[in-house]
């Protein structure tokens, strides 16, 4: 499993574990998943790239950002409970799986504990606050190993210190820390690029973004709406909480007013619009509302969530 911060080197580092785990094919039969379909034709003849979350018998698969097909909020989901089968069974049909994504948190904790070995690029500057428990020692023992080459700069305004800024040093994106079974540390020689790599290829993932991006707007305004204006996923998130509470206390027909979500009038009247809250209670000084479909409103705030962390 590959982590690390965005631009840190995760996809060429992924691409050429595939290259050299594969031999080019000659090894094993070589597949990815996630890769731009209307870029494929930049790919080596020896990569196969799939549609699907499918690991062929005697092969070695790169998964391109699997937050998208492992989530971890997912994890009851039947098709979660396939993928966790077909990972275990992996093993026993000599598959190597190589996983790409930002942060270990975003997986099911079940394809976590799998893992055979954790590599990370530059990890992110408050990384080790949001990866699990399990895995956060071993990103602290990694952000140790990269100081090295990550400069830190105290901001100073009237004699007082303000802030920090981080600059990652260029030859950090040749490093790797890694956490395996027969290895543990910073690996002891530059890290090349894939002999087929480009930078059209590097930015076909970016162009992806794009695509999935606009794809699932398409599919929900809401999610549209969230992604146009980061301020309705802070409101939606803060709806959800408050009523969260309110159940608990055996007040949900109460609803919350907007200065408890952090709204202004002109956002709820959009939201009611749209469908998404509703006025349950109205006076002369308040106004009380409550979501129409928390389900809806969950599963936006994800699918937009799971943009980001692919970004």
């Amino acid at each position: 499993m590959i982590l690390g911060q965005r631009g840190g080197g995760k996809t060429a580092l992924g691409h050429l574990l595939l290259e050299l785990f594969s031999d080019q094919g000659r090894r094993k039969p070589a597949y990815i998943i996630g890769f731009p379909m209307h870029k494929r034709h930049l790919l080596p003849d020896w990569i196969t790239p799939l549609d699907e979350l499918y690991f062929p018998d005697n092969s070695v698969v790169l998964l391109h950002e699997a937050h998208f097909y492992l989530h971890a909020r997912r994890s009851m989901a039947d098709q979660n409970v396939e993928i966790d089968k077909l990972i275990t069974v992996s093993r026993h049909k000599n598959v190597d799986i190589i996983v790409e994504t930002q942060q270990s948190f975003r997986l099911d904790r079940n394809i976590v504990a799998e893992v055979d070995a954790l590599i990370f690029r530059v990890p992110e500057l408050m990384q080790e606050k949001f990866e699990r428990p399990e895995v956060r020692w071993i990103t602290e023992m990694a952000k140790e190993a990269f100081k090295p080459y990550v400069e830190e700069y105290m901001v100073v305004q009237d004699g007082e210190v303000v802030g920090s800024f981080r600059r990652i040093k260029p030859e950090a994106l040749k490093k790797a820390f890694i956490y395996g079974k027969n290895y543990v540390g910073m690996y002891p020689h530059d890290i090349p690029l894939p002999s087929y790599w480009s930078e059209e290829i590097s930015r076909a993932y970016g162009e992806l973004r794009e695509d999935r991006v606009e794809k699932a707007a398409s599919e929900d305004p809401l999610v549209a709406l969230i992604v146009k204006d980061e301020r309705y996923k802070k409101i939606l998130q803060k709806a959800l909480e408050v009523e969260k509470q309110l159940e608990e206390k055996g007040w949900s027909d109460f609803g919350w007013e907007a200065y408890e979500v952090g709204a202004i009038g002109s956002e709820l009247v959009k939201l009611r619009k749209m469908g998404v809250v509703d006025v349950i209670t109205k006076t002369n000084r308040h106004t009380h509302y409550r979501i129409i479909d928390p389900e809806r409103v969950r599963k936006a705030l994800e699918v937009v969530e799971n943009l980001e962390w692919g970004r």
